[in-house]
């Protein structure tokens, strides 16, 4: 299985200082994403520019055992040139069989090897990779497997049976049609057992490149991304870590905003998730005078996030975020008390306070 594999290499290399070094490769979309191991919280990696409109056309079908069509698609694959198929939260037939066919666009019903609106052969052909993971109805990951063939003009090919699942399951089946060209153009990764609950900070904190962040649910679905948001060219994306204490992210290059490899960037990055304390603006592990400076040359800002001083992802820079930088100012590791010599800094903090209504009224 490739996430097993995937985590297997990350568990082996870099751990010790929270973070993973190398090639986790084959990552490039969901499904085969790499899962870090607890503890990981950084990782250090290299993309490859894409190349568009290489691959051939694919349309993708799941049938009945009775041959029946359930579903086709053409172009949503997050992998390839744009141009390739795939088929999310299938269930699997009752006889516990995942039964698959690829053709050529505009072959979709019926799936025969002939263009829909001609009836001529189709022209599609060339290399593909498929990949199919099985869940059970508790979203866990249960199966997966990985087809590598080449589609012929005018020819249908279909995937050998898959079998050994039951009525409840479901799959997803992705194809990338340009598996030679396009190796290495993104890389998804799921950070775990964060803290469910606390504020996170996913930052590109370094990178040679134009970078794009995006962050996915537990069905592979984009929930959001950035391109600019950290310093430079690279991204930040912030948010509560949920329930289940996992982060799904993808690192890809600008502008490939559907996460389908389709740039021309490439170069090393690091990838960081911080779960910062309540009042850390800049992210470095104290809350200090630093954060300070950064509430107060943001107060009274609206549309803010977290390192604008946004304690309380309320969008807004108020005196309840000072009051929530005041509770934990902690200069030095362990929350130590504020020597005396402080007191004044927090005093005009008070002030500043107390006055934001004066400023709001004017």
């Amino acid at each position: 299985m490739r996430i097993a594999r995937a985590a297997l290499i990350l568990a082996a290399v870099g751990l010790a200082a929270g973070q993973a070094v190398g090639s986790f490769e084959p990552n490039d979309d969901f499904a085969s994403r790499a899962i870090l191991a607890p503890g990981v919280t950084a990782v250090s990696d290299t993309i490859t520019a894409g190349v568009a409109g290489s691959g051939p056309d694919t349309t993708l079908a799941a049938f009945t055992a009775g041959g029946l069509l359930i579903e086709v698609d053409d172009d949503s694959s997050p992998l390839g040139d744009g141009l390739a198929s795939a088929l999310q939260q299938v269930t699997v037939n009752s006889d516990g069989t995942i039964r698959l066919k690829i053709s050529g666009y505009p072959d979709m019903d019926p799936m025969d090897g002939n263009d829909d609106d001609w009836g001529t052969p189709h022209l599609e052909s060339g290399p593909f990779d498929l990949s199919v993971t099985v869940f059970d109805s508790g979203d866990v990951q249960i199966g997966s497997h990985d087809v590598s063939a080449s589609l012929v003009a005018g020819s249908v090919y279909t995937v050998g049976t898959i079998t050994g699942y039951g009525g409840s399951d479901y799959f997803n089946a992705i194809i990338d049609n340009t598996p030679s060209t396009l190796d290495d153009v993104m890389d998804f990764m799921t950070f775990t057992s964060l803290a469910a609950g606390e504020h996170f900070e996913a930052t590109v904190t370094a990178g040679t490149f134009d970078a794009l962040l995006g962050r996915f649910d537990n069905s592979g679905v984009l929930i959001e991304y950035d391109d600019d948001g950290g310093a430079g060219l690279l991204s930040n994306i912030s948010g509560t870590v949920p329930g289940d204490g996992q982060l799904h992210l993808a690192v890809t290059g600008y502008a490939d905003v559907l996460f389908q490899g389709d740039h021309a960037q490439s170069g090393d990055y690091t990838l960081s998730v911080a779960l910062p304390a309540p009042g850390d603006a800049n992210v470095d592990g104290y809350v200090d005078g630093l954060d300070y400076v950064v509430w107060s040359n943001n107060f009274g800002l609206s549309d803010t996030i977290w390192r604008e001083a946004d304690f309380n992802d309320t969008k807004d820079t108020d005196g309840l975020d000072y009051v929530i930088w005041s509770n934990n100012y902690a200069p030095l590791p362990g929350g130590l008390v504020p020597e005396p010599a402080t007191a004044a800094l927090l005093a005009v903090g008070a002030v500043a306070t107390i006055l934001s209504g004066r400023r709001r009224r004017r």
